[in-house]
C-alpha cells in the first residue's frame, strides 16, 4: 500500500513536469515551454472552447503531418466537465466529450490536475514528447533516525526522470 502510494505521488510529479516543466532546478523541460509556436491555437474564452476551435487543434496536427500514433486531449478537470456538459451542435445529440469512450471529437481525451487552468493540449503523444526513466524506476529508501524522537519512519522515493519535445509540431496548445 505505501509503495503504491509513493508511485501515485511519482507519477502525479512526473505528469506535472511533461505538461509544466520549466526546465530549471532539474525539472525537464515540458509540453508548455516547448510546443512549437505554430501550434499554439488562440481560444476566445479558455474555459469553453468552441467546437471550431476544438478542430483547430486537430488542423494544426494534420498540417505537421502528425495525425497519427498516440493522440490525445490533455485538460484539466474543470474544462473537461464544461466539453462533457457541451452538445457538439444544438441539431446533434451528444456533447463535445463523449462519456461512454473518453473520447473528444473522436479522440482519447484525459483530465488531470497537473495541468493549469484553461490549459488544453492535443496531439501525437508518443512521437510529440519524449520521457526517459531510469534506474529501473522507483527506489525506496528507509530513514528510521530523523524522527526517532516523535517514533516516525521516513520513507524517501526517488525517480529519475527526464524528458524533452521530440517533434515540436506533433502536439498543439491552447493559449
Amino acid at each position: 500500500m505505501v509503495r503504491d502510494d509513493l508511485n501515485q505521488a511519482l507519477a502525479i510529479g512526473i505528469d506535472a513536469a511533461i505538461l509544466q516543466g520549466s526546465g530549471t532546478s532539474g525539472q525537464p523541460t515540458g509540453v508548455d515551454e516547448n510546443c512549437h509556436t505554430d501550434n499554439k491555437i488562440a481560444i476566445t474564452d479558455d474555459a469553453a472552447p468552441t467546437k471550431a476551435e476544438l478542430f483547430s487543434f486537430i488542423e494544426k496536427i494534420d498540417t505537421a503531418n502528425a495525425l497519427g500514433g498516440d493522440l490525445a486531449w490533455i485538460t484539466t478537470p474543470a474544462l473537461a466537465s464544461y466539453l462533457k456538459q457541451t452538445l457538439i451542435d444544438s441539431s446533434v445529440g451528444g456533447s463535445m466529450w463523449d462519456l461512454p469512450s473518453n473520447t473528444v471529437l473522436g479522440y482519447n481525451a484525459f483530465s488531470t490536475t497537473q495541468a493549469s487552468p484553461g490549459d488544453l493540449f492535443f496531439g501525437d503523444w508518443k512521437n510529440g514528447y519524449c520521457l526517459g526513466l531510469w534506474a529501473g524506476g522507483m527506489s525506496l529508501s528507509l530513514d528510521p533516525y530523523s524522527g526517532i524522537k516523535q517514533r516516525i519512519v521516513t520513507l524517501v522515493a526517488d525517480v529519475l526522470v527526464d524528458g524533452a519535445m521530440r517533434y515540436d509540431k506533433a502536439l498543439a496548445e491552447g493559449t
